[in-house]
């Protein structure tokens, strides 16, 4: 994740899963392996199942690029002060896997899909 996102996070680091943050500020987070770039973090993470990438937006590009996998949540909803969006999806690229639609409830406020799309 970039810097901006993990700052974002109202508890600091995710729990149960390895943090990495991109930065070049050399500044270091709690719980965190901090890296200068997707490249170097990719290598972090070369024993690892899955890699999740999960933001901003210059993160969300460059991950795009070399993914074969997205897993994403689309909330049926227009945010105001949205400011970071995912990059758009060439569907001559990926091809939808699963799809599953959630309504309004008393946990979601939103109504929401879960998107699986692989690589063609």
């Amino acid at each position: 994740m970039g810097r901006k996102t993990f700052e974002s996070l109202p508890k600091g680091a995710l729990p149960n899963r390895k943090n990495i943050v991109l930065t070049t500020s050399g500044t270091e987070y709690p719980n965190c392996t901090t890296c200068t770039s997707l490249e170097e973090a990719l290598e972090v993470c070369k024993e690892d199942n899955e890699v999740f990438i999960i933001g901003g937006a210059a993160v969300y590009k460059r991950g795009l690029e070399i993914a074969d996998k997205l897993y994403i949540t689309r909330i049926h909803h227009s945010f105001v002060d949205a400011d970071t969006f995912f990059p758009t999806i060439n569907t001559e690229e990926w091809t939808i896997t699963e799809q599953q639609d959630f309504p309004t409830d008393e946990k979601h406020a939103y109504p929401y899909t879960f998107l699986t799309y692989v690589r063609k």
